[in-house]
């Protein structure tokens, strides 16, 4: 079965032509596309993820928290001194 795909995939690759007017159309259409400040998008992406992590540390922080308060209210055996 390997053996098979193996060289089933080696002669779709050795077939392949690839049409280099179409990929340099794409290129240039993705080229002539319109431009915003790339130093601000990205500062926009650094931002949302650093507010993301300090969303999640608290979410985290709040149900450690939780878990602390429950365990330490429930009455458990007395200890045997």
């Amino acid at each position: 079965m390997t053996d098979d795909v193996h060289e089933q995939l080696r002669g779709a690759a050795q077939a392949h032509r690839p049409d280099r007017a179409r990929m340099l159309a794409r290129v240039e259409r993705g080229m002539a596309g319109t431009r915003s400040a790339p130093g601000r998008a990205r500062a926009l992406g650094a931002r949302s993820r650093v507010v993301f992590a300090a969303v999640a540390a608290a979410g985290v922080m709040t149900v450690a928290a939780a878990a602390v308060a429950i365990v330490s209210t429930v009455p458990g055996p007395a200890p045997a001194w």
